[in-house]
Formats: C-alpha cells, sequence, structure tokens
C-alpha cells in the first residue's frame, strides 16, 4: 500500500503545474494584449534601457514557465525554447503594423512617426521546432 502510493506520487512530480501548451495559450491571450496595449504611443519608450528590462522581465518569468527551465538560462534561448517571439522585437512588429495600417486607410505612403523613411512591412520569420 504504501509502495504504491510512493511510487504513483513519484509519477506525478513530473506532471505537476500547468501543461507547455496552457501556459503558452495564457500568455498569448491574456498577458500579452496587456503588455502590447497602446504600443504604437509608447514603442520609442524602448530605448531607454529600464523600459526593455522591466517588459524583458515580465516576458522572462513566463518563458522560464512554459519551458519549464532553470532560471540560469538566457532570454534568447528561453524564447526560442517557449517558442515566443521576443518582447521588443514584438512590440515593434506590432507599432509598424499599426502604422501600415493607419496609413493604409488613409491612403499614403507609410513613413514612421519620428523617421523620414519608409517603413518595410515586419518580416519576422521565427520557425522553431
Amino acid at each position: 500500500m504504501l509502495q504504491t502510493d510512493f511510487c504513483t506520487i513519484y509519477q506525478q512530480q513530473f506532471n505537476w503545474g500547468l501543461s507547455h501548451n496552457a501556459l503558452k495559450s495564457i500568455y498569448t491571450g491574456a498577458i500579452l494584449p496587456l503588455l502590447l496595449y497602446g504600443t504604437p504611443i509608447w514603442v520609442y519608450a524602448l530605448t531607454k534601457v529600464c523600459y526593455n528590462i522591466k517588459l524583458t522581465r515580465v516576458q522572462r518569468l513566463i518563458n522560464i514557465r512554459i519551458a519549464k527551465s532553470y532560471r540560469t538560462v538566457s532570454n534568447e534561448a528561453l524564447c526560442m525554447i517557449a517558442g515566443l517571439t521576443p518582447i521588443d522585437i514584438k512590440i515593434k512588429e506590432t507599432s509598424q503594423l499599426f502604422q501600415i495600417t493607419k496609413e493604409k486607410k488613409r491612403g499614403g505612403a507609410v513613413r514612421s512617426r519620428h523617421e523620414n523613411k519608409t517603413l518595410a512591412s515586419p518580416s519576422y520569420n521565427f520557425h522553431y521546432s
């Protein structure tokens, strides 16, 4: 009796917590939209290191949980393992997409707010296995 209880507990220790897919869907459905809210307005704040670190810290915490890895793994490696785009790239992509759709509605050329050059559409192709 005690032997079977111990074996059951030992087998279940590897299944504690939410699954990889559940955590990933919570991140993409709840946390990421909160982080990306108002991105076209404050995207230029990412030029300051302190704001970039705060956003990276939030993503790093969820990436550690999704990948079920140790804290010593780098953030870039965690993004690759978890299959998520780094938050600074995602923010820039969202901001550019907003600018493109805004200018297409106006019927004009797509221009950056602070620069005098035409923006290319986001072409980040991340393939994770």
